[in-house]
């Protein structure tokens, strides 16, 4: 912005702190702000001579100290995210609190599974009642026969 294209106040403002009387640096003060100037400067002919050593130089060394403090800071944020979204996630594996009786159970089961025999049925029942979520595995093969559970009446 010129001089002349400033308001009139603006205008006698840079006048008046231009006639101000300027007191002129201490000799200290200026070898002072000289030398560090100086060092700056020294350190940027040195660095465009040679900006790769002096950036290498600048940088901290990374060992295997560092790779490992990284590794565990990535896996105890991973322990993080996976405890927080399984404690989050609901699946509703349980039967609700108000459970109906055994033998309201026992009734519904024998709706859906009329040719269930009664002891199955009440055994079917109970552990339904317990709100247990024990769930019938398939056979593995290479398991021998006595050593697996087919059934949950054998968990009984």
């Amino acid at each position: 912005m010129q001089p002349s294209e400033l308001p009139p106040e603006l205008e006698r403002l840079q006048r008046d702190l231009a006639g101000r009387p300027r007191p002129e640096a201490s000799p200290e003060l200026r070898d002072r702000v000289m030398r560090s100037v100086r060092a700056e400067l020294g350190q940027g002919a040195r660095a465009s001579a040679g900006r790769l050593e002096t950036d290498r130089s600048r940088r901290p060394r990374s060992g295997w100290l560092t790779f490992a403090a990284g590794l565990a800071l990535g896996v105890l944020l991973w322990m993080n995210l996976s405890l927080s979204a399984a404690q989050a996630t609901s699946y509703d594996r349980h039967l609700p609190a108000e459970t109906a009786s055994v033998e309201a159970t026992a009734s519904r089961i024998r709706e859906l599974l009329p040719d269930l025999p009664e002891e199955d049925v009440v055994r079917h029942a109970l552990i339904l009642r317990a709100g247990s979520d024990w769930a019938p595995c398939p056979s593995v093969a290479g398991l021998p026969a006595g050593g697996r559970l087919s059934r949950w009446d054998e968990f009984l």
